[in-house]
Order: structure tokens, then sequence, then C-alpha cells
């Protein structure tokens, strides 16, 4: 082995540790690059210490630069493969779909996955398009349910006698524009003004409640403790398209039970879908 081969190896080599040691103690992004750097930077002398007489025509920039791109793959390899092991990576799940439909999500022995598992945030299936056999198009729910309590992501849904009630809150410093509380009052302008929470033209004293009509349909909204919580009234599951719950959620009956999606989209690749953070399926044929 010459020396080129030499470094290239000792850095591939601790770049490989760097991951292991920065998955078993869950270093965070910035603590590991950081840990990555240094232990590249002092592969420099040590390789001049092992090998000077064979590397010093080689430059000290080139040293320093001789497998930097394997090591840096290395090292986010380990850093996963450590993470995984140890239980702190990603949960990985399984779509097995060949074309176009409804699918439930499933377990690796192909046990589908129950709603209300905080892992997947409720979600247990996917409505998919698929385009020459890649994800085009995906929409999360839960499926095969019927009179009960059930959550997504958070949107919290209670299905009672033919009827649907949901219901959200949020912390109005941190209302994102992809959560049930911005979608519920979507056009309406939320701001706080002292201890008062001004949603349009209404207005929600600290600790009280109020009724807000949203197109037709009265949400309870209360303030407290800076959390925004809204609620809609019972409706009639055959009448949500009527409603502005429709812009939030889609409702398909089908033997005897009911298929809820999310209409906010997941982000998808190929046949990859995000569920959240760290939870991910992946769509193969079954």
């Amino acid at each position: 082995m010459n020396a080129r081969n030499r470094i290239f190896a000792l850095k591939t080599s601790i770049a490989s540790l760097v991951g292991i040691v920065s998955g078993i103690f869950n270093l965070s992004p910035a603590e590991g690059l950081s840990l990555y750097i240094f232990a590249i930077f002092i592969t420099t002398p040590i390789s001049l210490r092992l090998w000077g007489g064979e590397i010093r025509d080689m430059g000290l920039m080139k040293i320093y630069r001789e497998g930097i791109g394997t090591s840096f793959l290395a090292l986010l390899l380990f850093w996963v493969v450590s993470l995984s092991l140890i239980g702190m990576g990603p949960s990985i799940y399984f779509v097995r779909a060949n074309n176009s439909g409804v699918y439930h999500i499933t377990f690796r022995n192909g046990t589908r996955v129950p709603a209300n598992l905080a892992d997947l945030s409720g979600y247990n299936c996917i409505n998919l398009t698929l385009t020459k056999g890649k994800v085009s198009d995906a929409l999360l729910g839960i499926c095969d349910v019927s009179d009960g309590s059930y959550f997504m992501r958070d949107l919290n849904i209670t299905l009672r006698d033919g009827k649907i009630l949901i219901s959200s809150s949020a912390i109005v410093y941190s209302i994102d524009e992809n959560s049930a509380i911005s979608v519920i009052f979507s056009g309406l302008n939320i701001s706080l003004k002292d201890d008062t929470l001004v949603i349009g033209k209404n207005e929600v004293k600290e600790g009280t409640s109020t009724k807000i009509n949203i197109d037709g349909v009265e949400f309870t909204v209360s303030f407290k403790d800076y959390r925004l919580s809204a609620s809609s009234p019972p409706i009639d599951i055959s009448k949500v398209g009527e409603t502005p719950i429709a812009d939030l959620i889609r409702v398909e009956y089908s033997n005897g039970k009911y298929n809820i999606f999310d209409l906010r989209k997941p982000k998808f690749k190929e046949r990859t879908i995000r569920i959240n953070d760290t939870a991910y399926a992946i769509v193969g044929g079954s």
C-alpha cells in the first residue's frame, strides 16, 4: 500500500470512528461536524509523522484534500447506522404498492399499522399516485376507522353517529402556515394585543372563549396561556365538502368504514415519503 492509499485509509477510518461516536453520544449536527473537521485536520500531522519521507513531495494542501469526499460519506454512513442501532435514528415503515390507490402503512413484517400511533403522527394509510413507478402525489390519512377519537398530527378528530368534530390548538407565537389552526382560520389575520387575541374582526381575551363563524360553521375558540384552541360543532359527514374543514380533510366512506385524508401534503421523493421528522415510509411492490 503506497502512502496516498494509507492517508486515504486513515482518514476514512477516523471519519467512520467519528460517525460512530457522534451517533452513540447523540451529538448535534454542529458538534458532530466540528469533531469531524478537527479529526480530519489532525490526520495530516499524523500522516507526516508516520510516512513523512514518502509523502513530503505531495504538498501540504494535497495531503489535506486526500480522501475528503469519501471520509465525509463514511462519517454520514456510520453516524446514521449507529443512531439506528441505538434506536435514535428515523423509523422506517413500508407501503406495498405497485399502482396508484389507497394503501395501509405496514411494519417491516407486513402487519398493518393501527391508527393513532404516535410515531406516525396518528396516520395509518396513504393515498398514492404513482407515475412510472415513482410517487408523484400522496396524502396521509387514517383508514378503515369507525366511531371513535383519532388524531392526525395536530388535528383531533371525533366520529360519532354519522357526524364528525374536529379540533386543534397551537401556541400563538409559533403558528405554522401548514398547521391545522392556520388552515381553519385561513384568510383571517391573527394578532395579539396585550392580553387579547384578535382573529379577523373577532377578539378573545386571555382565559375566555367565544364563537367565531367561519363560512357558516360556528367554531368554539378559546385563548389561554398564549394557546389558541378551536373546535367545530358536530358536522354531518356527508356535508363535510360544504364546510371550511373541506380545506383540511377529505372523508371517504367504504365498506362501512371511513377513510379520512389530511390535505396537507407530505414531502416525498421517488419512493420515499416523509411522515414526520422521525418516520418515513418506503413504497415498494407487494
